[in-house]
Parts: structure tokens; sequence; C-alpha cells
């Protein structure tokens, strides 16, 4: 039974509905999810002590299944809707253990199969899985006419393909009459050397002659054969196909009815029980190979039409985890049955009501948004759905290796069109949980507002994710324009329209280091000194690295005498903002009655000098390096002075009263 387009139609009517459902509810999904197969394969060991069953998740290619000691045998079983089929058994050391000259040690169909373990010795188990069709949960197994291709000889190297036609045709029973003592070798999918005797046969046009007769078991409608040996090899082959049809059927409650008649193979999944077979009988052994079935198949031999199957329906409960097995919260599953009916499940893990049916398509809501949409072909008592959601963690280094802590980490999935944002942590590691993986994203990373990386690439692994961000070591020398260090400038990097994103104050040796900086060809550095700009320019961090800038500064050095020429210590001298307040600096005069200022901005100062004697002030301008001397009287002379000043204004105006009395009596004689 074929059902890729069945299951492709069912898939967009499952999204549709699973939207209208979602957007009732008012919220949006922005994504739909590949649909994907879920399926199981049952593994059945059994001991002396019990049976241990245990399914294992099918994936093409070589599966390894670890034996425990004591067992006895190995049953495996796929569901018959599964879209997997087995291939072949084979020992760890890659012995094909259906095709040994020395004796079967167990069969495979593409459905299930068996390996006898007693005197094995195994303790590992491969089993090859490939893609494959599906088949009906109740099939009619038969075998068609047999047919004789005749003699076929077979030189060393070469080979021959033998085939079977016709839709019913599931794989051929194929006996080979060799000539000789050497067996070919036989590829196709599932085959099983069943026997292997030696008789004597009448061959057409040969005669009589002792021969070997092998008999192969093969589910496949072709087979290569391929001489392996030194010497021809001769061999007279005949061809039985086998048939596999699907026997119609109906369900009635906990009744499957039956419209078949011969000899049956049912295959229910795990959930269902045949408890009572009416109008027919139960064998536990393989219909082509005689050989023990697992526990989960059955074949009937009906006796009397319709044949009824009494069954109990177990439920299945479906869970949803991340990519790491863990349980996931905030889920909803929405179950879609192959008859268009749906049931959607807020619980994780959700229990579903199985109706025998061959598969259901589940999807699955993460925060509203459409992340899994599968197939699910097997019905264990728990499937484990494992979404492609994991935990992100984005590991931030700066140019030079180092971790970087408190940057901030914007997440955008294309997926969802969701922005999420984390900040990293001392070690420069950001964590984004319930991230969707094989999505595209894009990553972009802000120090201090400033973006210092960005990638856009697709998330298909949980591992730490490291970008390397634009960010590192930045020292700043400041110097004049005589290349003498600037002790004590405040340095600002800043971007116009971002703000300041490093500030500190130059040593004794004109540095000034930043540990972490943004690298941005837009940054701009302002230096001040004594409060007053200095600087303001473009300075490209292109790098990590030392820049040197150079500033206007100047020296000027200030020499207080008194009034007799000597010099005067300890004297306070302040440099000020000519026509405000604004202090640049301050400082007192040695021995020799010098106070220096290292590095003055161009401009015109304000010089206060305060002397326990005395005080001055003059205004200077600095537009180069400059020498000033000051003199300061004592307070006495200065006292003397004043009295002196005040004496003669006062002999000013008694002189200046005189004349004009003098002049008042001259006119008044007249």
């Amino acid at each position: 039974m074929r059902l890729a387009s069945e299951r492709s139609m069912r898939y967009w009517l499952a999204a549709i509905v699973a939207l209208a459902v979602i957007l009732t509810q008012g919220r949006a999904v922005a994504a739909s999810a590949p649909l994907t197969d879920l399926a199981y394969m049952r593994v059945d060991i059994v001991l002396n002590s019990g049976t241990i069953t245990r399914h294992v998740r099918l994936e093409e290619g070589t599966l390894a299944l670890n034996v425990p000691p004591g067992a006895k045998c190995v049953f495996l079983t796929l569901d018959q809707a599964s879209p997997y089929v087995l291939l072949g058994l084979e020992a760890p050391e890659g012995a094909d253990l259906t095709q040994r000259p020395e004796g079967s040690a167990g069969y495979v169909t593409p459905k299930y199969a068996f390996v006898n373990l007693t005197g094995a010795g195994l303790t590992r188990l491969l089993v090859r899985v490939a893609r494959g069709e599906s088949e009906p949960f109740i099939a009619k197994l038969s075998l068609g006419r047999g047919a004789c291709l005749g003699e076929v000889v077979l030189q060393p190297g070469e080979s021959k393909v033998v085939a079977v036609e016709g839709k019913a045709a599931a794989g051929m029973v194929l006996r080979l009459a060799l000539l000789v003592g050497e067996l070919p070798r036989v590829s196709a999918r599932a085959v099983n050397l069943v026997s292997l005797r030696r008789a004597s046969l009448v061959i057409p046009s040969v005669g009589e002659r002792d021969v070997v007769v092998a008999e192969y078991v093969i589910y496949s409608r072709e087979a290569r054969l391929v001489n392996v040996g030194d010497s021809s090899l001769v061999a007279v082959i005949n061809v039985t196909p086998i048939l596999l049809s699907e026997a119609r059927y109906r369900v009635e409650g906990s009744s499957v009815i039956v419209s078949a008649s011969g000899t049956l193979l049912v295959n229910f999944p795990d959930s269902v029980t045949v408890a009572v077979v009416e109008g027919g009988a139960l064998t536990r052994s393989d219909p082509i190979m005689g050989m023990p079935l697992p526990p989960r198949v059955v074949a009937v031999k009906v006796e009397r039409p319709p044949l009824v199957l009494r069954v109990e329906l177990a439920p299945v409960a479906v869970r949803a985890v991340n990519a790491e097995g863990r349980e996931l919260s905030d889920v909803a599953l929405m179950v879609v049955w192959p008859d268009n009916s749906s049931s959607l499940a807020r619980s994780n893990p959700a229990v579903i009501d199985y109706r025998l049916m061959p598969y259901v398509l589940v999807n699955v809501f993460a925060s509203g948004v459409l992340t899994s949409s599968v197939n699910l072909t097997s019905f264990p008592s728990v499937a484990i759905i494992r979404l492609r959601i994991a935990r992100l963690r984005v590991r931030l280094v700066d140019s030079e290796g180092r971790p970087l802590p408190q940057a901030r980490v914007s997440l955008f999935s294309y997926a969802t069109y969701r922005l999420v944002e984390a900040v990293s942590d001392a070690s420069g590691m950001a964590t984004f949980e319930r991230v969707l993986l094989d999505c595209n994203y894009t990553i972009r990373v802000t120090l201090l507002g400033v973006e210092v990386a960005r990638r856009t690439l697709r998330l298909n692994d949980r591992a730490t994710l490291t970008v390397e961000c634009r960010v590192g070591s930045v020292t700043i020398v400041v110097c004049d324009e005589r290349g003498r260090r600037v002790r004590g400038a405040h340095v600002e990097l800043y971007i116009s329209g971002t703000g300041v994103i490093a500030e500190g104050t130059t040593d004794d040796a004109g540095t000034v280091k930043f540990p972490s900086v943004p690298l941005s060809e837009e940054c701009r550095l302002r230096a001040s000194v004594g409060g007053l700009t200095v600087l303001d320019a473009p300075l490209p961090l292109t790098k990590p690295g030392k820049y040197s800038v150079t500033v206007s500064t100047f020296r000027l050095v200030v020499r207080v005498r008194d009034a007799l020429g000597a010099p005067v210590r300890n004297a306070t001298v302040r440099l000020l903002v000519n026509g405000s307040d604004v202090e640049v600096g301050a400082s007192s005069t040695d021995d020799s009655g010098t106070a220096a200022f290292l590095h003055v901005p161009r401009g015109t100062y304000l010089l206060v000098v305060e002397a326990p004697g005395g005080a001055c002030r003059r205004v200077v301008t600095v537009f180069r390096d400059t020498y000033v001397e000051l003199t300061v009287c004592p307070e006495l002379m200065r006292l003397g002075a004043a009295l002196a000043a005040l004496l003669a204004a006062a002999l000013s105006i008694a002189l200046a009263l005189r004349v004009k009395k003098r002049r008042c009596d001259i006119v008044v004689i007249e």
C-alpha cells in the first residue's frame, strides 16, 4: 500500500486545520514546518528470565543493537505503515547472518526479523535499514507459479539479474541447482538462505547430475547473482514469486472484520492486541519460512470467512522534547487523523485515542509557532517527538580572543519573525532558550550602543557558537605640539548619536588605556585640560592598539617677586579664564618664587597671586610657552601708599576750597 501522495494531502489539510485553530485563538503561525516521519522498531530480546522490550527510533543506515549476555533470541518488528524496511542483519565483523552456508542464524523480511542467538555468542547486532514502501496491516501472503529459468553459466566476476514481475509480487523464492560447489553472492533486499542440501537431479540437456541445491527467500522483485569464485559457476535457476496483497477489512468498534481467505499476515501496532479470533486459526510461524514470528505479528489461516478479530486498543501518549531530550512546556499538539478529524491537546505529554489507522499527523506548536509536523506511523505506549529546539549558547570574544562581558546579543529568527535578546556574562556567554534549529537567524551584538558584530547564518545544531566582535584594547597617548606628554588630560571617545563609549584621564606618561572599546570608524576623540576642550576630532578605530593625538597646550611659568625683587615663596597662583570664574589650575611658588602650569590651552587668562605679604593680578595671553614675572607689595607698604593717596586727595580738595574762597573775597570787595 503506497501512502506517499495520501500523506502529502493529509499534511496540507493538517496545516490548514492547525492554522485555523491557532488563528481562532488569536495567535499567528509565522512559519510552516517540514513534514517528517516518526517510526520505531520494536526490539524483543528473549532471556531465560523473561523478555526485554524496547523501541528504537528508525533512521536510514545501520543501527547497532547491544545484546545482553545470556540472550536466546531477538525479534525485530517494524510497523506496516512505516516508510522504512529492513535490508539485512549482520554480525559486528560484517558477516551476513541470514546467508551463512553453515546455517542461517535467523531471517529477515522488510517488516520483521528474527535472530537465533543460541550458541552464536553475539553481544552486538547490526541492522541495516532503508527507506521503503509501507504495507497493509492485514495482508494475504501466498506463493505464485514457479518458473525454471534454465541453465546459466557465470564466469568469475560475472553477474546475472533475476526478477519477478507483477504488482502483487513482494519477493521470490529462488532455488539454485549448482553444478559446482561454490555459492554465488546474492545481492538484494532481505535475502535469506533457508536451506542448502545435496541432491541428484535430472537436468534437461545435461542429464542426471549431483548438485547442491540452495534455496533463498528474497523480499525483493529482483536479485543479482555474482560469481565471486575462481571457476565458472553453472546453475539451474527456479523462481517462485511471493505474492502479497492487501486484505479488505472494516473496523466496527473493537472488532476488525476481514473479507479474505487463505493465510493472512497480521501486524498491528503495539497499541493493538488481538484478543479473540473468530473464523480462523492463529499460528506463530512465518508462512513462507516456517520460523518463529515476533510477538506482535501473527499469521491466521482463514477457515470460515469472514474473519473476525476482537482487538483491545490502548491509548498512545505523545511527548514533545527538545533536541537535548528535555520535556517542553508551553506546547500544543494537534493530532489529525486520515479521516480529517482532529484534536488539540495543550498538555505534554498528550494522550491520543488510537483508532486503528495506519498513521496520524501530529503538529506541534511551541509558543504559538508551528515547529514540527510529524507523520506518526508507529504507536508504542509513548511516542517521543524530538523537536529541533535547543538551547543556544553564544560565546562572545573581542578581536584579541578575550571574553566579552556585558554585551547585548539580539537573535532574530526569519522563521518566526521574533527578536529575543540576552546579555553576555563575565565569561562572555549569552544563552538563549528554546531556539528553533534548521532555521535562518541574524545575530547582532552591541556594546555601549555600538554594533560590534552581525552574522546571518543557519543554525543546524546546538553547539556553542563563537562570535568575534569588533572590540579591543585601545591606548591613547596625548602630546602637546612639542611632543611632550600631557598629564591629567581628560579623554573621551564618543560616537555622534550614540554617546560616550570610553573616558579616562592620562597618567604621568600622558597615556590612558581602555581595555574594551567598540572599534568603529565613526569614533571621535574629545580631550580637555583644566575643563577646557583642547581637541575634538575624528579618531577612526580600525583595530586594537595605540593611538597618539596632539593637543594645543603650552607651558606657563610665573615668577613672583616682592617690591625689593626678592622671590616670594609659598605664594598661591591661580589661573582663571579671563572674564569668568572658571579656574584652569592653581599652583604654589617654590623657593625661587616660581610656579609652573605645564599644559595650558591656547587662550587669555587672569593670573591671581596671593602671598602672605601682598597680592596682585595680571591678564596674560597664552599662545606659546610663556614666562611671566609679577611683583607683589607688602601690606604695610600698600597701606602707606593708600594713606598717602588719601592725604594727597584731601590736600587737593583743601587747596581747591581755599582758591574758591579767595575768589569769593575778591568779588565781595568790588
